[in-house]
Order: C-alpha cells, then sequence, then structure tokens
C-alpha cells in the first residue's frame, strides 16, 4: 500500500521534482516523500503555481503567488550522532521527550540550508523558506507547537499561573523566557534561538512537518480518493513559521497550512500570534 500511495502522489507531482526522483527515493525515501508532499500542497494553495526548475543546483522550489514569487528548499534531518543525537523511544514505555535535542536538530538543518542559500547565485530579493520534515525523529508526530515554535524562538518551558484566589479554571498558562539552547555535555557551547539572530534574516520563514508516510495512509480509506485526501492530511500538518527580522518577509495566508505563527516582541514579554 504504502509503495501504491507513493507511485499515485509521484504521478501527480513528480514533475515538479528535480533530477529522478524514483532513483534518489532508494536511497533516502523520506526526504522524496517530503518533497512529493510539498508540491502536493503548492497545488492545492490558492493562487499558487510552481515553476519548474531545470538546474539540479538552487531551492527545490520556485513559486508564483500572484504578485510575488517565492523559493523554497527543503530538508529532512536525522535524528543526529554521538551526544547530540535524539534518543529513541521505546514502545510501551512511559519516557520524557528530549525537546532540546530535537531544537538542536532543527537549529542545524536551517543553518546548513541558509549556507547553502549563501552559495547560490538566485535573486536575494524573493522570500526564501526552508521546509523541514521531522519524519526521521522518534515519533514526532506527537511534537506540540511550542516544542517546536522553541528551536526559533525564546519559548522555553510551559508554567501555569494559579489565581490568587477564586475559580482555579481562571489560571494562566505562559512559556518561560529561554533564548538559548544548551548543548549536552558542553557547558560553554549555548545556541541562540536561530530567529533572535540577525545572520538568519535571509530567512522568511520555516515550514515544519511532523508527520511521515505511513500517517497519512493510515487517514484513508479504501474507497476514498488517495490523492486528494492526502494532500489534506498534509497541509494540516504544516506548521509555518515566520522569521520577524526577514529581509524580504513572506505575506500571511499563501500556503494552505494547519497553523501559521507570527511573532512579536514586548518588552521582557514575546507574543507569538497564531494567525
Amino acid at each position: 500500500i504504502i509503495d501504491a500511495f507513493f507511485q499515485d502522489l509521484g504521478s501527480k507531482v513528480g514533475q515538479f521534482l528535480q533530477g529522478d526522483w524514483e532513483d534518489r527515493a532508494q536511497f533516502d525515501f523520506c526526504a522524496v516523500f517530503f518533497e512529493m508532499c510539498l508540491s502536493a500542497v503548492f497545488l492545492m494553495s490558492r493562487d499558487v503555481k510552481i515553476k519548474n526548475i531545470k538546474s539540479d543546483i538552487g531551492p527545490d522550489f520556485q513559486l508564483k503567488c500572484g504578485d510575488i514569487e517565492i523559493i523554497v528548499e527543503a530538508t529532512c534531518p536525522s535524528i543526529g550522532t554521538g551526544n547530540n543525537a535524539i534518543p529513541p523511544l521505546t514502545p510501551w514505555i512511559m519516557q520524557t521527550i528530549d525537546g532540546e535535542k530535537m531544537q538542536l536538530r532543527l537549529t542545524s538543518a536551517l543553518k546548513d540550508k541558509l549556507k547553502q542559500y549563501e552559495n547560490w547565485k538566485i535573486n536575494s530579493s524573493l522570500p526564501y523558506v526552508v521546509a523541514i520534515s521531522l519524519s526521521k525523529f522518534p515519533v514526532s508526530s506527537i511534537y506540540h507547537d511550542s516544542l517546536i515554535l522553541g528551536a526559533f524562538y525564546p519559548i522555553g518551558k510551559a508554567k501555569y499561573r494559579w489565581p490568587a484566589e477564586g475559580d482555579f479554571s481562571e489560571g494562566e498558562c505562559y512559556y518561560d523566557r529561554q533564548e538559548e539552547i544548551q548543548k549536552p555535555n558542553e557547558k560553554k557551547s549555548l545556541i541562540s534561538k536561530t530567529f533572535l539572530e540577525k545572520e538568519y534574516s535571509s530567512v522568511s520563514a520555516v515550514l515544519v512537518s511532523r508527520c511521515g508516510c505511513i500517517n497519512y495512509i493510515g487517514l484513508f480509506g479504501q474507497d476514498r480518493p488517495v490523492y486528494t485526501d492526502s494532500c489534506e492530511a498534509i497541509c494540516n500538518d504544516l506548521i509555518l513559521i515566520h522569521n520577524f527580522q526577514a529581509v524580504n518577509p513572506l505575506p500571511t495566508g499563501i500556503l494552505s497550512v494547519e497553523a501559521e505563527y507570527c511573532y512579536k516582541e514586548t518588552g521582557e514579554w514575546c507574543h507569538l500570534v497564531k494567525v
């Protein structure tokens, strides 16, 4: 069923993928499948057209969205190696998700794609979006939005402020402000939350997907149209996170996503606004 689903999706979007996507899929299935999913999302987004890219050097996608163009580069990072690797989860045993190690993998992926962008000889006035799939991370589909947002903005641990008196339901949930991520076993190695740094101003936004192929297949019944339903499921999985310091800001509401976040700094507090 996975092969049938993959081939069906490929027949619709393969023309927009770089190189021989079927051959590439034999070596990195998750990465190619993610590119296919993105193609499907772009085709479903209102007033968005995919421009065919003839060169293998450059971004994975160039989109025409009304009067503006956008370039998108996709990546599917691994769990990492050594002390910085995301530890595996054992089924049926209660465990703590190592959020900071997951966030370190996201910041590393974004840094790599920023370097790649700087090496391309392309129009630097276009909004640049980095699309990141978490499908290689253990049980990535359960990651809460705040855990992912914490890789890019100063969101720390969740807290709850109880009211001094009265109904406890009137309490307030908030997050500690945390501007850096500590690397394991490296006391002097602190990684800043990426969108707080000016060096990432070339990145307009990050598009994050938590799910992989098997997550989508489980949503479809035997008598339902695989392509249409899969695109809707993919859209409902995506989180779009805007960079408030972007040189070329990405307008909101262009792409079909489940959640879209913008950031506002107000003194010691920061607010992430869900569009």
